[in-house]
């Protein structure tokens, strides 16, 4: 997930703000800290254009570890809701190079 989310050009807070999912998350399920729910990973996955990747790879280890009563789900903290703009515009990356890329709306997938 971690390569997906670079690949995409996006931080753990960027991600974990496109998803509502909060940064201990996003961070947990890289690192394979935690295993998070079928729900985590599907919206992951539509966020970082996937192709239903990480969804696969959700269903093979339920499948590996015996279905579910052997591995029991564990509902993914989700971020607070805070006040601040009613939807995402536009989001400007700041590269190692220094240069900067601008990403507007229509890059995102719609969730």
């Amino acid at each position: 997930m971690a390569a997906l989310r670079r690949v995409n050009g996006l931080t753990q807070p960027a991600l974990s703000a496109l998803t509502g999912y909060s940064v201990t998350t996003i961070g947990h399920a890289e690192t394979v800290r935690l295993w998070q729910s079928r729900d985590f990973w599907e919206t992951t996955d539509g966020v970082l254009a996937a192709d239903g990747a990480l969804t696969r790879l959700y269903d093979a280890y339920r499948a590996e570890a015996g279905g579910l009563a052997e591995v029991p789900e564990r509902p993914a903290a989700r971020a607070p809701d805070v006040p601040g703009p009613a939807a995402l515009t536009r989001m400007t990356l700041y590269w190692s190079d220094g240069t900067a890329s601008t990403v507007y709306t229509s890059s995102f997938p719609v969730l």
